[in-house]
């Protein structure tokens, strides 16, 4: 059974385990924060290096206005399988919080209304689940996020992130291009719906502020519904209390999942997640435009990839 903390507004149920809806074998682990008052779900995702011990104080931050999903990223503390840079592990953070909505149903205000947050490699995992799965979420926050990968680890000179890199995704950008592609957020911007927070310290030497310049800049030509907050001076790790207000009013004039709206091509990294249905490309590290065909109801018929036919594009069942 999960442990237990309970504040006057708000408690805590730690280790709390599920299954990844692709492989039953691989259990994953989060702690859910429940509000005293039915609230609006929101998926937290730790750091690169951490876990979700290292999102404790932010989740406990949060825990009065939202059923925080805390999770461990795959193969990061208790959670089994393999990290693999937003990869499948995003699906596992869309399988907790669909596992919350089964089990904590008490607790939350409008299931249809969940929203995404995180930090430096959170940021970046917020960045692509809002492009791999466009009609989940509400809104999206992201602090410090990682935009592009293949910038990311060109510029760790130090080597604190590229040896994961190199593991985790498994080549370099120069060996694979696409593999870097599929994960960052900035090449999957076209599939953008909802509004996205941002900010970003000018003095940010983990993730350098261009990743933020680079998406509000992509976003801006493209359209999308992002607002930069550009903090001058400040590093890598931002103090949530000093932001919570903007925030929460930012969630709160938030409240709906886009619905389908006709778009036929989507810039997919790997898969992109629709309801009932996943567009999945032959590896986790490829990247295709896809031009899809959809029924009256929204449900996919067909897909293609545009700009190579030879790659591989299938329809799944979810």
């Amino acid at each position: 059974m999960p442990s237990e903390t309970i504040s006057g507004a708000w408690r805590a149920e730690y280790d709390a385990m599920y299954s990844s809806s692709r492989d039953a074998d691989c259990a994953l682990c989060m702690d859910v924060y429940l509000p005293a008052r039915p609230a609006p779900v929101l998926l937290l995702f730790h750091g690169w290096h951490g876990t979700r011990k290292s999102t404790r104080k932010t989740a406990e931050i949060l825990a009065p206005y939202f059923v925080v999903v805390n999770v461990d990223m795959r193969g990061r503390g208790k959670s089994d399988g393999v990290p693999d840079a937003n990869g499948w592990e995003l699906l596992d953070g869309v399988d907790a919080v669909n596992h919350v909505r089964r089990h904590y149903a008490e607790f939350i205000r409008d299931p249809e209304t969940v929203y995404v947050m995180g930090s430096s490699g959170g940021g970046g995992n917020t960045y692509a689940i809002m492009a791999k799965f466009p009609y989940f979420f509400a809104a999206g926050v992201a602090f410090c996020g990682i935009s592009d990968y293949a910038v990311w680890y060109e510029n760790d000179r130090v080597g604190e992130f590229r040896d994961e890199m190199d593991v985790w995704v498994g080549v370099t950008p120069t060996q694979n291009p696409d593999a870097y592609r599929a994960r960052s957020g900035v090449h999957l911007l076209p599939n953008l719906k909802i509004p996205l927070l941002m900010f970003h310290g000018t003095e940010d030497p983990r993730v350098p502020v261009i990743h933020a310049k680079m998406y509000k800049q992509r976003a801006d030509e493209l359209g999308k519904p992002v607002t930069y907050v550009e903090l001058p001076g400040l590093g890598h790790n931002l103090p949530l209390p000093d932001y919570l207000s903007i925030v929460l009013n930012f969630f709160e004039e938030n409240r709906h999942a886009p619905v389908p709206d006709g778009q036929t091509r989507w810039s997919v990294g790997a898969y992109i997640q629709f309801d009932g249905q996943r567009l999945e490309l032959d590896s986790i590290d490829d990247f295709a435009e896809v031009e899809c065909v959809f029924d009256e109801q929204g449900r996919l018929l067909s897909a293609v990839a545009a700009d190579d036919c030879s790659k591989g594009v299938r329809i799944v069942p979810v």
